[in-house]
């Protein structure tokens, strides 16, 4: 069973949902929950739900706790409180016993420790989610959550880092995949780099978290501008940046079969975020026979910087313009880097990160930790559990 706060369309719920329908075609019984329903998994069975249910009943439940706590600061874990009650209900209410119990997000972690005597608990880290929040009381409830006794997988190397240098832990890290019937080279994809008229650079863009790197995007892309003119097209899609620095074309929310033929098209994908924790986009990029050019944290699994795309510190702002504009004006590291990212880039499929996912879960013991409410009551089954550790 995974337990999820919602359902999103984002590409962290996506990754999970990848996987699910691998452990479901693997021959799994997978079950999801959330505050608002619970039903069992087939291939992509959260597009009959989301968006699709009220959601009425927890914000009133998490308005009352709010209330009650107004002089306590301790936002989050009132949340947590909230939304452990409602997914201890609702998976009640499905009336089966899973094997294996999954946190999908630091505020599920509760849900599965709780449930999780003598089964296998696991929290699936896709980000290090202190970073989202600005309260230090909030910070340091996500960090208590992260510390909860579970096993922990990490999507990506930096990640592992993370957890490994701040909370001590030794994850493991299993990747995300990417959908190689989407994201796939053109028959002809190496042809455009042969005879280049006028350069097209695709990036994503998000102006609402800093992190992405909104600010040193548009300082770079309005120098490169300033230095190139109409010889370069600058491509956006996911927000509008809205600026008047330098012309661009804004391509919008773009849905994945379509981003793909725009990365096929495009010469080079360049990515400003500070951090992230394997993000898809560049990769997905790399799969389609596109140059790439990122920043380092959250890459270091797929891109190597002068081997399969360019390495940039977005902060050094007269330092990125200069390597870009040394790549864009030479066709043939453009052609080298596309073709060995290429090559990378089909390393990850979801097959073969699925079935590390499937044999991680397969072999992991089951939590039989000493129930501090049974030890209360003077049953001594439970202190007997740690006479031979």
């Amino acid at each position: 069973t995974y337990f999820f706060t919602d359902l999103g369309y984002t590409g962290g719920p996506l990754t999970l949902y990848n996987f699910m329908n691998k452990l479901v075609e693997f021959g799994h019984d997978v079950y999801v929950v959330t505050p608002y329903e619970h039903f069992q998994w087939e291939k992509d069975t959260y597009l009959e739900y989301i968006g699709k249910r009220p959601k009425v009943k927890i914000a009133v439940r998490m308005l009352r706790r709010k209330l009650v706590n107004a002089l306590v600061s301790q936002k989050t874990l009132t949340e947590v409180a909230v939304i452990t009650d409602e997914l201890i209900g609702k998976y009640k209410e499905m009336n089966i016993d899973s094997d294996i119990l999954v946190a999908t997000y630091p505020y599920t972690v509760d849900v599965v420790m709780k449930l999780g005597k003598n089964k296998k608990i696991v929290m699936h880290n896709q980000h290090y989610e202190e970073h989202m929040f600005q309260d230090y009381a909030d910070i340091s409830q996500i960090r208590i959550l992260n510390h909860y006794p579970v096993n922990h997988i990490v999507n990506c190397s930096w990640l592992y880092k993370m957890f490994k240098s701040n909370y001590g832990f030794d994850p493991i890290v299993i990747t995300p995949g990417i959908d190689t019937e989407i994201f796939s080279e053109a028959k002809d994809g190496t042809e455009k780099y042969s005879n280049i008229e006028k350069l097209k650079i695709i990036s994503y863009c998000d102006p609402q978290r800093s992190f992405k790197g909104y600010d040193q995007q548009m300082q770079i892309f309005k120098k490169l501008y300033e230095m190139n003119g109409d010889a370069i097209e600058i491509q956006f899609f996911g927000n509008d940046p809205k600026t008047n620095d330098f012309k661009y074309v804004f391509l919008g929310k773009v849905p994945q079969k379509k981003l793909a033929e725009y990365y096929r098209q495009a010469h080079v994908m360049i990515m400003f975020s500070w951090y992230e924790s394997f993000p898809l986009p560049p990769v997905e990029a790399m799969a389609c026979g596109c140059a790439v050019i990122s920043t380092k944290y959250g890459t270091e699994d797929y891109l190597e910087d002068g081997v399969n795309g360019m390495v940039i510190n977005a902060f050094d702002i007269g330092g990125s313009v200069r390597k870009i504009n040394e790549l864009i004006h030479d066709p043939e590291a453009l052609l080298r880097y596309a073709k060995n990212a290429r090559e990378v880039a089909r390393r990850f499929t979801w097959q073969e990160q699925s079935e590390k996912l499937n044999e991680f879960l397969s072999n992991l013991p089951s939590r039989n930790y000493v129930d501090v409410l049974e030890l209360q009551k003077g049953n001594y089954d439970e202190l007997r559990k740690i006479e031979n550790i």
